[in-house]
């Protein structure tokens, strides 16, 4: 069986599309006859690679080491070409990545446009996968041709992947709790992937498997940067949006596809549980400045302190994110060094109304040198399912004094924002270098790693800094086109837990007026990495067509490159626009249309991808999710 026999079912899904594009193209139907048969009708070819017999070979890479290799579609006939979709027919297909982000969705005649892929081999075996382009070509849709590669030599670095939630850990096998939310609202939580070795990790999806007694939408994702590739101590976020839709525990499981060579973390699968509520009931939550302190795994580290003296206090806010009022009975230390650590709650409110907070603080005063000193602070509340509620504080006494950098403007291993900066124009950011340790902070350098895109300006920096002293450092950019930059900067110094201070900084240029893309689905706004589910859709039969809109809401004009279905079960959906309309003027919009028509019972997905000059979205995708009974 070739690949068409294979594919006759999707093709027949496509034969409707032709209809409609012919129809929004103003031909009548007496021409769509008269048209089959003239030189009008767009032809694909990819360059080199013809359909169904066209093969590409990678050769032999080094294990965990990337290849890449680039493909051109031709429109060698004499109508528009409208590219549908590009993605893989097999399931071999983990070494693999499609960067379809280049592609234009229509093709003029005689005119080309180019994707990518990678090759990224784990083991010593050979892969190979079916490339498959949709379109409106009468007469190669779907074309596909194969790939193949193999992996060789000893890898020189691998990755190591971590997950955390705020500040804590969570293994594999772990559990983040949601706790109480009311039926009816929604409750968050953004989870970090890390690579913490030096070599490249490759971040595929991330997907949700919901538990018993859970339904469609009560647990969503939005991955806004996945896929994804991890150079050693980078990082990305994917967030869990909780909306119970019944009373009683709901949970699900979340799978990130990756390449880390340890079996148990290749899938990273974790647990995540909440419990819908539908009375009012108070949700204790325990924050320092923006960082979450789970109860049970929560910690705060007061650094390095000298013995016989005393550190600045923390000011630590309980917060009240449930629907009535938080009672507090106490807040007291129960375990460990309670003698060198104090509380003060003078002023503390001990009822809290839902949605706000109130503070208390911890100072910490080490007795004895050279050692390390923990407490555990428990507070005693009425949330029912986090009471007592647990956190530790943390420190190290010292005879020596020890220096400890901060910058004020942003945090330690955060991101900095310098927004749009007008074409023709600079901004410069100062930032603040304050030595909040005992002794005193010796800067070595201060390293931009991203020379080209953003300036450094150090010359007003002093580098020797007393307890308590401040210094300046400057960072500019001068945009040179409209794309989104980013540069790593690194602050190298004799802190011992914070060498270097590292931060990234963010800016694009602007003409002083940008495009602005939103996607919707009625009156749902669908952000970059969010997903939609159709309703429950019997095997062989057709969801009713759903009409998304894509707005221009800025101040220039949107112009739209390719709207794209893309990875997955591509074969289960359908996708139509009109290519005449992709560019939009500011306030104007477009629609597509989707179908979900399972082939399989069970869960099926893919992506819709929009490729436009939006300066901060340039590619936006929204996962569509559908179930197949």
């Amino acid at each position: 069986m070739n690949i068409k026999d294979k594919l006759i079912y999707p093709k027949i899904l496509l034969l409707p599309l032709v209809a409609i594009f012919l129809t929004t193209c103003s031909i009548i139907r007496e021409d769509i006859y008269r048209l089959a048969s003239t030189s009008l009708d767009p032809i694909i070819e990819v360059v080199g690679y013809p359909n169904e017999t066209g093969f590409f070979d990678f050769g032999s890479v080094n294990v965990y080491t990337s290849s890449f290799a680039s493909f051109t579609i031709m429109n060698s006939g004499g109508g528009i070409l409208m590219i549908k979709g590009i993605t893989f027919v097999e399931d071999d297909v983990e070494w693999f990545t499609i960067d379809s982000s280049t592609i234009s969705s229509a093709v003029m005649s005689g005119k080309s446009t180019v994707f990518t892929i990678k090759f990224k081999p784990t083991d010593l075996v050979s892969k190979s996968a079916t490339v498959i382009i949709l379109s409106n070509c009468n007469t190669d849709n779907p074309y596909t041709f194969v790939i193949s590669g193999i992996g060789s030599g000893v890898p020189s670095s691998v990755p190591d992947i971590n997950l955390k939630q705020g500040t804590t850990n969570i293994p594999v096998g772990g559990l983040a709790d949601f706790g109480n939310v009311q039926i009816g609202d929604s409750s968050s939580k953004v989870f970090t992937i890390e690579n913490l070795d030096t070599g490249e990790l490759s971040v595929f999806d991330v997907s949700l498997n919901l538990g018993g007694g859970t339904i469609t939408g009560e647990f969503s994702l939005i991955c806004p940067t996945i896929p994804t590739s991890l150079a050693q101590d980078e990082d990305t976020q994917f967030t869990v949006v909780f909306t119970p839709k019944s009373t009683g525990i709901k949970s699900a499981t979340v799978s990130i596809a990756n390449d880390d060579p340890d079996p148990p973390e290749n899938p990273y699968t974790f647990g995540i549980q909440g419990d819908g509520v539908a009375l009012p009931t108070p949700d204790i939550n325990i924050k320092q400045g923006e960082k979450d302190l789970p109860s049970g795994s929560g910690s705060y580290n007061f650094g390095y302190i000298q013995c016989g003296s005393s550190s600045q206090p923390a000011i630590f806010a309980i917060e009240n994110t449930g629907t009535a009022t938080l009672n507090i009975t106490s807040v007291t230390l129960t375990a460990g060094f309670t003698t060198q650590f104090s509380i003060d709650t003078s002023g503390m409110d001990l009822a809290v109304d839902p949605g706000s907070n109130t503070t208390f603080k911890i100072t910490f005063s080490p007795q004895l040198p050279e050692e390390f000193k923990w407490a555990t602070v428990t507070i005693v509340n009425d949330d029912t399912d986090e009471d007592p509620y647990t956190f530790n504080v943390e420190g190290w006494g010292v005879i020596e004094t020890v220096p400890d950098i901060n910058v004020l403007e942003v945090a330690y291993n955060s991101d900095f924002d310098f927004g749009p900066v007008p074409m023709g124009d600079s901004k410069t950011e100062i930032f603040t270098i304050e030595n909040t340790g005992t002794g005193d902070l010796n800067l070595t350098s201060i390293e931009n790693k991203d020379p080209d895109k953003f300036m450094l300006e150090d010359s007003m920096t002093v580098f020797f800094l007393l307890p308590g002293d401040t210094t300046i450092f400057e960072i500019i950019f001068t945009p040179i086109e409209t794309k989104s930059k980013d540069a790593r900067i690194e602050i190298y110094c004799d802190d011992p837990d914070e060498n270097p201070y590292k931060f990234d900084v963010f800016a694009y240029g602007s003409y002083g007026s940008d495009p602005d893309i939103n996607v919707k689905q009625g009156t749902v706004s669908y952000m970059h990495g969010s997903e939609f589910y159709f309703p429950d859709t019997m095997v062989g039969q057709s969801s009713e067509p759903v009409v998304f809109t894509v707005e221009n809401n800025g101040t220039a004009d949107l112009e739209i490159q390719s709207i794209l279905l893309t990875g997955g079960n591509w074969e289960d959906f359908s996708l139509d626009y009109d290519l005449y309309e992709l560019t939009l003027l500011p306030g104007a919009s477009i629609m597509f249309t989707t179908w979900f028509v399972p082939t399989k019972d069970g869960k099926r997905e893919t992506k819709i991808q929009i490729v436009s000059n939006d300066p901060d979205e340039e590619r936006l995708w929204v996962k569509l999710i559908g179930l197949g009974i």
